[in-house]
Parts: structure tokens; C-alpha cells; sequence
């Protein structure tokens, strides 16, 4: 059974999303600055390997998804060490590093490394949702979509 269910560009957007998100909540919650520049580093990282990933929404292009996903499953090994690990931190600050690193790690295992259908006997045949789409609204633009 393949538990991956995510697709590439919401991995992208969920990665973008936490990079903005994450330097925010320390700030927000008065950690000290220990925790804030983890957090800021972790965001930071997160931004990187996000934009040099090799899908729609990256920039550089240049990391392929399965190094991505390879990347966040290490990362959010670590931050679940560094969780266990700040025993001087506050509880509340230990476990958004750990719920992160936790994410990071189901993340990695739920998301697909190609876009969209991937070709197997049992849909070998099968067009895909937007040939099928242009075949039945628009027969003329099937064509374009080899159908």
C-alpha cells in the first residue's frame, strides 16, 4: 500500500507556508532567543531546500524531490533529537520543535517525488483527467493533449 498521497506542489506550498509561519511563533510566544534563532534556522533551511527543489514552485531547480523529501526526513530526525535534547527550554518550545521535526518526517513519507498519474498496467490505457476534460468539452482541443 503507497501511503503517498501529497503531491509535490502541496509539499511546496506547505514548506513555504512553514518557513513564513515558523520564525513568527517564538517571537509571538517570548521564547528565548536560543529557540528563536532554531526556529529561524529551521525556516530558513526549510526556504532553501524548498526553492532549489526540482518541481513547478521551485527556483533554482537543482535538488531533485526524492533528495527533498531524503532532507526533510533528516531534519525532522534531528529536530526531534534537538526536541528531547533542550531540557533547559520551556515544554511548550520543545514540543513545537518536535511537532515540527514529527511533520517534517510524515511529510517525507506521504509525499509522491513525480507529479500527477503515474503510468502502471492497470492504467496504461487511461487518459488522464485533463485529456478526458478537453476530449469532452472541447473535441478539438483533445489533439493537443494526445487524445
Amino acid at each position: 500500500m503507497d501511503l503517498r498521497f501529497i503531491s509535490p506542489r502541496m509539499h511546496m506550498i506547505v514548506d513555504y507556508m512553514t518557513a513564513v509561519i515558523l520564525p513568527i511563533v517564538p517571537r509571538v510566544a517570548g521564547w528565548d532567543p536560543t529557540v528563536t534563532h532554531l526556529h529561524d534556522a529551521v525556516a530558513g533551511t526549510i526556504a532553501t531546500v524548498a526553492a532549489t527543489t526540482d518541481t513547478e514552485l521551485g527556483i533554482v531547480k537543482a535538488v531533485p524531490m526524492k533528495a527533498h523529501l531524503i532532507a526533510d526526513g533528516v531534519s525532522g530526525a534531528t529536530l526531534l533529537t534537538l526536541a528531547t535534547l533542550m531540557e533547559d527550554e520551556p515544554c511548550e518550545a520543545r514540543c513545537c520543535i518536535g511537532t515540527v521535526g514529527a511533520f517534517l518526517i510524515v511529510q517525507a513519507l506521504c509525499t509522491k517525488t513525480q507529479p500527477g498519474m503515474k503510468p502502471t498496467a492497470d492504467n496504461a490505457g487511461r487518459k488522464s483527467s485533463m485529456q478526458r476534460y478537453a476530449q469532452e468539452r472541447r473535441p478539438d482541443a483533445a489533439y493537443s493533449y494526445g487524445g
